[in-house]
């Protein structure tokens, strides 16, 4: 049976409690059965969730170890490209020719290295949208209450701590 099955016929037994005709003692006995098979589903389920975090944890530090390879390799290739400008400059050359490929070295647009942020006049700033400070507005409707508050409203949420 599936948790949602199982929450269904515990709520039917807990109603069949409150019927007068019922003979309590036999409704115990399958209350009690029924609890315990719920429990087992319970434990199942939280197995199964602690698969998939450990699953998502080392997802996440797989990816982590493959984005510095990648960084590496990038590296990597940056040092070679720049090996073979290089060299095909120190021989006076703009352009290199093999049997399977051919090397242009050329000139691009100047990069732009900005060396002090804060020297930059105001007509090279670009205006950022405002940003809501989350934690102060929060805290301001935890103490004076949301009723009043047309823009934003406190949300009550639950968690589950499984031990």
């Amino acid at each position: 049976m599936t948790l949602y099955e199982l929450t269904e016929r515990e709520l039917a037994l807990l109603d069949l409690m409150e019927d007068p005709n019922t003979d309590k003692e036999d409704l115990n006995l399958l209350i009690e059965a029924s609890d315990q098979e719920f429990g087992r589903k319970l434990d199942a389920y939280a197995t199964i969730r602690d698969r998939m975090l450990s699953d998502a944890d080392m997802i996440s530090k797989e990816i982590n170890r493959l984005q510095k390879i990648k960084k590496a390799i990038e590296e990597s290739e940056d040092s070679l490209k720049e090996s073979i400008i290089m060299s095909i400059r120190a021989l006076g050359k703009a352009k290199y020719e093999t049997k399977l490929r051919t090397f242009l070295v050329k000139d691009c647009a100047p990069k732009l290295i900005v060396d002090d942020q804060e020297a930059v006049p105001a007509e090279y700033l670009v205006k950022q949208p405002d940003k809501i400070n989350n934690a102060k507005l929060k805290k301001y409707l935890t103490e004076h209450g949301d009723e009043d508050c047309e823009y934003a409203h406190l949300e009550s949420v639950q968690s589950l701590a499984i031990k």
